[in-house]
């Protein structure tokens, strides 16, 4: 594991205290100078070489007062190195996870790149070769031919396997190494939102919260009315919104209106079946403390998540679809499980996409109580890692202050803003979801993304028993796998 910063950055980081020592008084008062500034120079590239030199001299007839100066330039030196550190930035390589949003070459990029460049003294270099499928096991091969960037995105297909491979640095791993920086509030500012998501045994490895989205539930109420039945609202407003409801909704509002055997109305859509898993408190695959990976499929909570699934989709009151809003955004299903961003052109339309003709309403995701004991909810965590083979962190942590720097008065022009559209309930309601958020498969367990849709499908046409029994094995399995690639 590289722990290295750039060698041009030390350079001029000895020269600029050696100048400052060179402009001292006596030899004397030059070698002292020049010791504290080795030490203030060791400190900040390694805490653990950390030290202090105050010599008996220091204190004489003053009272200490030579220790109150000494302490005084002390944190005066250590405000200039760290200020030289943030405004050295060097270059960095990024490899943006969702193939586009960091290679987008809009003006507001190409803009913040100048001002990087001229106020941070860094310069990007962009990767966004591979798509969303198979990004996870690119940026593994490029880590084995040590050829991989600098900083990457973690969320919930790559994690825990990132850390537990020894691929990323921990935020206190970078503390120990002595990078700058990383109390910034631009890094600190909701992080305690991503903190548990990504936290590997006692460390943790987010740098800065990138997006936290709560899984809502996106309701046609022309459709209830049509039908004349109760709605996920009403049931909101009552204090009686939970899975047992939404079930009711679902199946209230499932029709076969051309009477062909196939129900061409739903009340219940959504793409993610991992979603009803978490709502009832369950995970497939669970990380526990002692960093070790456990399949939970049996575990109560899990079972309860599965059982809901399979009886929802078994009664024909809801339908899986990749792109779910198809059907409710052509008013064909009473409830859309989704998340505000990838709903946010449909509910007010934007570009090419038209806006939904009937009233819509936005309720929680609900938990099943019976199980969901902590109050989890289904959602992404988005946020920043710095790559372990990384021979500029200092660079990575910069361009991520700098981003949010230069965005907050520069806001980017396609980024949704909630608040322009959502009622104040209606975000008071996302906000309050945001808090605990979790995801009922590690999907980036030994690539476990692509060996797990098959479950899925076998789970909402079988039965749980048979699904389980069928594909836990497998699940097994790349635990096992994923154990043996621990560092």
């Amino acid at each position: 594991m590289k722990r290295i910063i750039s060698l041009f950055l030390v350079f001029v980081l000895l020269f600029s205290l050696c100048s400052l020592a060179a402009c001292g008084g006596d030899e004397g008062a030059k070698g002292a100078t020049s010791s504290k500034s080795q030490s203030k120079t060791s400190s900040f590239v390694s805490s653990k070489n950390a030290s202090v030199e105050i010599g008996s001299s220091d204190v004489g007839n003053q009272g200490g007062s030579n220790v109150n100066s000494d302490a005084s330039s002390k944190n005066s030196s250590d405000s200039s190195l760290k200020e030289l550190a943030l405004k050295n930035s060097g270059e960095i390589t990024i490899y943006a996870g969702l193939p586009g949003k960091f290679a987008n070459t809009s003006s507001w990029w190409e803009d913040f790149y100048q001002y990087y460049k001229e106020n941070y003294n860094g310069t990007v270099n962009l990767i966004s070769e591979a798509t969303f499928n198979d990004w996870c096991e690119y940026f593994i091969k490029a880590f084995a031919s040590n050829t991989a960037p600098d900083l990457i995105q973690l969320y919930y297909k790559n994690w825990p396997s990132f850390a537990n491979r020894g691929m990323v640095f921990s935020i206190e791993e970078m503390k120990e190494i002595g990078i700058a920086g990383l109390d910034s509030s631009y890094l600190t500012d909701g992080l305690e939102l991503v903190e548990d998501e990504f936290a590997y045994g006692d460390k943790h490895y987010a740098f800065a919260m990138e997006s936290v989205e709560p899984v809502m539930i996106f309701v046609n109420e022309d459709l209830f009315k049509k039908y004349g039945v109760k709605s996920p609202s009403t049931y909101y407003k009552e204090g009686k919104w939970n899975w047992q409801t939404l079930e009711l909704c679902a199946a209230e509002i499932s029709k076969d209106t051309n009477f062909d055997g196939k129900n061409d109305v739903y009340g219940y859509t959504g793409w993610d079946a991992s979603w009803i898993v978490t709502a009832a408190g369950g995970q497939i695959i669970t990380l526990n403390k002692d960093k070790s990976l456990s399949v939970t499929m049996e575990k109560e909570s899990t079972w309860q998540g599965l059982v809901n699934c399979n009886k929802i989709y078994k009664s024909k009151s809801a339908l899986y679809e990749t792109v779910s809003t198809t059907s409710f955004a052509s008013g064909k299903a009473g409830m859309n499980a989704g998340m505000p961003k990838g709903m946010y052109s449909y509910l007010f339309g934007k570009g090419s996409i038209k806006k939904v003709n009937f009233e819509w309403s936005m309720v929680p995701y609900p938990l099943d109580e019976r199980t969901n004991k902590s109050g989890v909810r289904p959602g992404e965590a988005f946020a920043w890692g710095v790559c372990s083979q990384s021979n500029n962190p200092q660079g990575c942590i910069n361009f991520m202050i700098a981003v949010r720097e230069y965005s907050k008065s520069n806001p980017q022009p396609d980024s949704i803003k909630y608040e322009e559209k959502f009622t104040k309930s209606q975000m008071k309601m996302i906000e309050s979801c945001k808090s605990k958020i979790d995801n009922a498969t590690y999907q980036g367990v030994n690539n476990l993304w692509n060996g797990q849709w098959e479950f899925w499908y076998r789970l909402r046409g079988t039965t749980v028993e048979g699904a389980v029994n069928y594909y836990k094995p497998l699940f097994e399995q790349v635990v096992e796998e994923e154990k043996k690639l621990a560092k």
